[in-house]
């Protein structure tokens, strides 16, 4: 069983869905855009650009290692 937790909720599934994550992402969007980062309601923060790009190609880099067998290095941010 998954438990998402935090100060201000908590959350039991038997599995997570993509319509859940979809819908926490943008409860969690919302809150930022409306809140702004210090006055927000929860203590998840949305995905910035860099860590968008720094998340692809660690997937990219496994994806690549599973093909090859082989360690793939990571190029500096």
């Amino acid at each position: 069983m998954l438990q998402l937790s935090s100060p201000d909720f908590h959350i039991r599934h038997e599995r997570v869905n993509y319509a859940d994550a979809i819908l926490q992402m943008w409860a969690a969007f919302c809150d930022e855009l409306v809140h702004g980062d210090a006055g927000m309601k929860q203590s998840f923060t949305s995905a910035t650009p860099d860590e968008t790009r720094q998340c692809h190609a660690i997937f990219a880099a496994a994806l690549e290692s599973q093909r090859s067998g082989a360690t793939v290095k990571l190029g500096p941010r």
